[in-house]
């Protein structure tokens, strides 16, 4: 690692990850800083130049993590900024909340599986061509918490929810995949996780075969290539981003025949459906299908589509 690394810090306007980017920029390194807000993002860097008695402000990035669309955006925002990274911190999070109410992201998942776990991980996969490019010895630093339990989720649109401690997993699991192409590279995360990193490591030992992105997820519409009648397009019910290894997520195709309102539940344009006049989810026809047979996006039901689906699933299925 240079002298004087490029460090992408995610959540960087308050607590830790403000905290540590005010030390990695007094010691003299090129600190990226993430924030959802831009004007609270503005203000930190100018306190940060002031504090460290620098002339140039910390670059700064803005991306809403509860909004996949934006994770996205923000990797072109990064690469325009800069052409390698040598660290990548994870640090964005958000808590609890303080009820029980199940809250969504923009895309229509699980708000803190969304924040905690699929912004990261799809930001860090959309970042490693500039770790790649720093070579030598970078890092993917994870934080995780203490705050974390198992959760019984009764919701089958949703295969798990994660803590943000679901994140050390990942972290080890990508290290894993990426030896043999990235030698250079090495992942690390809190040190009273380490055992936990480890034994993600010898979980992930046969890495799986290299995923397209984007990955699919949860209420989009794909064109599909069925075994049974080929190709069609189908709801994405569900993937399990923990395991890396699953090859398969659960579709149900999409017919212009309308059925029983309990099997039956009719889809808008937002969906991206022009083959029939009037589209459904045949819930009747829910069955698993290889990653590889998913070849493109049509579009996205709207989250009132994506809460009445899951209801009918789990009034179909007796869950």
């Amino acid at each position: 690692m240079t002298d004087n690394p490029t460090i992408l810090i995610t959540g960087a306007t308050d607590g830790l990850g403000r905290a540590l980017a005010a030390h990695l920029d007094a010691d003299g390194a090129r600190v990226i800083l993430h924030g959802r807000d831009q004007a609270t993002l503005d203000q930190t860097a100018t306190d940060l130049a002031t504090s460290n008695g620098l002339a140039d402000l910390p670059a700064t990035v803005r991306a809403d993590f509860a909004d996949l669309q934006q994770v996205r955006d923000l990797s072109a925002q990064i690469a325009g900024i800069t052409d390698h990274l040598d660290v990548r911190v994870n640090n964005a999070g958000i808590g609890a909340g303080n009820d029980d109410h199940r809250a969504l992201s923009a895309d229509g998942h699980e708000l803190r599986f969304a924040v905690n776990y699929l912004a990261g991980f799809d930001l860090t996969l959309r970042v490693l061509p500039l770790l790649q490019a720093a070579g030598g010895s970078v890092r993917i630093v994870t934080v995780a918490s203490l705050g974390q339990e198992p959760i019984d989720l009764p919701d089958p649109v949703t295969v798990v929810l994660a803590p943000r401690s679901s994140m050390q997993h990942w972290s080890c699991c990508t290290a894993v995949q990426r030896r043999n192409a990235w030698p250079a590279a090495s992942t690390t995360s809190t040190a009273m996780t380490n055992h936990r990193c480890r034994s993600a490591s010898e979980q992930c030992a046969a890495p799986a075969p290299p995923m397209s992105l984007p990955e699919p997820f949860r209420g989009e519409v794909w064109d599909v290539d069925f075994d049974d009648f080929g190709l069609h397009p189908a709801v994405v019910l569900s993937i399990n981003p923990l395991n890396i290894r699953l090859g398969h997520v659960a579709v149900i195709p999409v017919t212009g025949t309308q059925g029983p309102e309990e099997t039956h539940v009719p889809l808008t344009a937002d969906a991206g459906l022009a083959r029939y006049d009037e589209s459904y989810a045949d819930i009747t026809a829910l069955q698993p299908v290889a990653r590889s047979r998913l070849l493109s996006r049509r579009g996205l039901l709207t989250r009132s589509g994506i809460d009445r689906l899951g209801r009918q699933i789990s009034t179909y299925l007796g869950l």
